[in-house]
């Protein structure tokens, strides 16, 4: 009997929320369906299998190239030659090493993925999916600064059709909903998305089995999907959440985190998902004004006749009623780059043949609170992750955790003196410092350099003046995060 209830148990967790689910529209209350028939939208270059989901047959979402937020002061690690990455087990992704980091408007075509390994992640439970499953691949490589990710899954349906306007045959506007939609929960207008949490600090108890849903509450009123949030104070979250219509059609994915902020419909409908800080740019819903949509593309055309279902701020003009007729789609939602901490994953991204293609990135070290910090390559990295099809919150979802670790790092200690990222930090703000010179003779097996380099004993070439090594712990792996080790 207690087998069986912990099995049922179970089972419920998984009907839990979406890991980054986005919330709904507010600045827009839900409106009745339309009487007008939705109109069907032109279908894409090639032909797409029909989903369950009555949302027509979708235009096809253009190659985005990856908007590139400010860069931080340089972090490194260490560098290691080339090799072939090889998986740990099923269940473990390993960043390869690189000298060349991917192109990545060039997506799966750039040769820098050619040599890394890819994590196959088989997903379920999800809404519109072909048996609510797909399969994906994952790919990494790293530089001395920067994280790069190739992210490809089936999806026969790109989703791009997000609660529009439609122009009624009276000549008033209505906003397209999910007639089955109980608040939050749109799973017919909407728009694909993924999403990673990365546990910071391995502060979420229980995420190293129980992965994402170690943070899920299903079951809780006000929800029809259930909450997310962590159980104590001081267990936090890292989310990566792509948008393909808010974000993704920008070039980024949405960085946002976790707390354990619990569910208030007045004072956190959210529950512990929150948005990291940002600058400017973002999404907003467009309003109707004087029963109108209050922007337009300055193209002027509808979105289910050549246009885009998204509005880029850039491009937007005072509404034109005259522009339109009836059963003509109009953008519900305007976008621009998130600047600032939200905006640090750039991306690109494209659907072809019922396949999403993702490529997008992150520095290794960020320096935010918010953010997991990639700052010791000789750690391992949880997280979990989640596909959405056409889906507000149901998404689809792996089980237990996920473990990203990096192939040919140094050990690096931890420490505020001896990481890697502070090495290359401090070198970075002392003047002259220069590129790090090679170690011309394999050290591999000495457990220390400084005690012959900063004398010049037996004839060891003296280290340079700037930066000061003796404020680094003399230790090979702290060496060796900044200097390359001969073969």
């Amino acid at each position: 009997m207690r087998r069986s209830s912990f099995v049922i148990a179970a089972l419920a967790a998984m009907l839990v929320i979406g890991v980054a689910c986005a919330p709904a529209p507010t600045a827009v209350p839900p409106t009745p369906v339309p009487t007008t028939a939705p109109p069907t939208a032109p279908p894409p270059p090639t032909p797409v299998p029909a989903t369950t989901a009555p949302t027509p047959a979708p235009t096809t979402a253009p190659t985005v190239a990856p908007t590139t937020p400010p860069t931080p002061a340089p972090t490194t690690a260490p560098t290691a030659a080339p090799t072939t990455a090889g998986q740990a087990d099923a269940s473990t992704l390993v960043a390869l090493s690189t000298t060349t980091a991917p192109k990545l408007e060039a997506l799966a075509d750039d040769p820098g993925w050619a040599r890394a390994q890819a994590l196959t992640i088989k997903v379920s439970g999800g809404q519109n999916l072909t048996a609510g499953a797909t399969t994906a691949t994952l790919k990494a490589v790293y530089t001395t600064d920067t994280i790069y990710f190739l992210l490809q899954y089936d999806d026969p349906t790109n989703s791009v059709r997000r609660s529009p306007f439609v122009k009624q045959a009276d000549g008033t506007w209505k906003k397209l909903t999910d007639p089955d939609d109980k608040g939050g929960d749109n799973n017919k207008y909407y728009e694909d998305k993924f999403a990673f949490i990365w546990t910071i600090n391995n502060s979420i108890k229980g995420f190293d089995t129980a992965g994402c849903f170690a943070a899920c509450h299903a079951g809780e009123p006000g929800k029809p999907y259930g909450n997310k949030y962590t159980n104590a104070p001081g267990e936090t979250g890292d989310i990566w959440h792509m948008k393909t219509v808010r974000t993704g059609t920008v070039g980024q994915v949405d960085d946002q985190f976790l707390d354990d902020t619990k569910y208030n419909k007045d004072t956190a409908p959210e529950a512990g998902r929150k948005s990291d800080a940002n600058t400017g740019g973002g999404y907003k819903d467009i309003v109707l004004k004087d029963g109108k949509p209050e922007f337009m593309n300055k193209d002027a055309k509808p979105a289910n006749a050549g246009g885009t279902y998204w509005l880029k701020d850039a491009d937007k003009v005072a509404f034109d009623d005259a522009k339109f007729k009836a059963n003509d789609d109009v953008a519900s939602i305007l976008v621009a780059p998130y600047q600032g901490d939200r905006g640090e994953i750039p991306a690109a991204m494209a659907w072809k043949d019922g396949k999403w293609t993702f490529a997008f990135s992150r520095k290794l070290v960020t320096g935010s609170k918010t953010d997991v910090q990639f700052d010791n390559l000789n750690s391992t990295y949880l997280f979990g992750f989640a596909i959405f099809d056409n889906a507000q919150v149901r998404h689809a979802y792996n089980t237990g955790a996920l473990r990203l670790r990096f192939s040919g790092a140094t050990a690096v200690p931890t420490g505020p003196a001896t990481t890697a990222a502070t090495t290359a930090a401090t070198r970075a703000a002392t003047p002259g410092a220069g590129v790090p010179k090679a170690i011309p003779v394999n050290h591999v097996g000495r457990p220390q350099c400084l005690i012959c380099h900063l004398t010049g004993v037996a004839g060891a070439p003296k280290v340079a003046a700037a930066p000061d090594h003796t404020a680094f712990k003399d230790e090979t792996a702290v060496c060796m995060a900044c200097h390359v080790q001969a073969k």
